[in-house]
């Protein structure tokens, strides 16, 4: 029912912000991201995933929040690891002051629907209709903004994408995904780790 929540909000918002979006180019969740690229090059194993080169980039050109590794757990499906490159929000690069302190993960699933629509990132729903979060503190080493993998669980849905933002800001991207206007989002990071169709993980309870 969560599932068909997402779809069916992304069938009807999907198309509200596509004219812009260049083709191939990930549109997002209910249409947002429009005119972003985003690196997919999907690596569904763990290790190589989080040793390669950096797989959730930001929306942002002055590369807020940072740079992720965000990758599937080998042996279960609802959990993902992540660690980072934190940037500050005025630039590109780490200095130490006015980073994120809490990060927040949204799950998603990329679904291509061709066309002018393209591929679209659906948020993944809480029983209430919500996009589902994790958020976790962040120890960013001073010097170069970058922090120690974290193990979260999104219990009972599949996901194979997450969006990442500063907790800063969690209500406006919870906003943003929920009504699909990409000119109210936050900056955040976008990845997709997995195609589901090819995984072949056990769903561990």
């Amino acid at each position: 029912m969560k599932t068909l929540y997402a779809v069916v909000t992304a069938l009807v918002l999907g198309t509200v912000n596509t004219a812009c979006m260049e083709t191939g180019a990930l549109q997002g969740v209910v249409g947002l991201q429009s005119g972003s690229n985003y690196s997919m090059t999907i690596q569904d194993d763990q290790e190589t995933c989080m040793s390669g080169e950096w797989n959730a980039t930001p929306s942002s050109s002055l590369g807020y929040p940072g740079e992720f590794h965000v990758c599937g757990d080998d042996t279960d499906a609802y959990k993902l690891h992540i660690d980072g490159e934190l940037k500050i929000k005025a630039g590109g690069s780490y200095i130490g002051y006015e980073v994120a302190s809490r990060v927040c993960v949204f799950p998603s699933q990329v679904y291509d629907y061709g066309g002018a629509t393209g591929k679209v990132a659906i948020f993944k729903a809480d029983e209430a209709g919500f996009p589902m979060y994790s958020c976790f503190e962040v120890n960013a080493d001073e010097d170069t903004g970058e922090f120690n993998s974290v193990s979260l669980r999104f219990n009972l849905t599949t996901f194979d994408s997450a969006f990442i933002i500063d907790s800063r800001y969690f209500n406006q991207m919870r906003s943003c995904l929920l009504s699909g206007n990409d000119s109210s989002c936050p900056d955040y990071a976008f990845g997709q780790f997995r195609t589901l169709d090819s995984s072949d993980l056990t769903q561990d309870q």
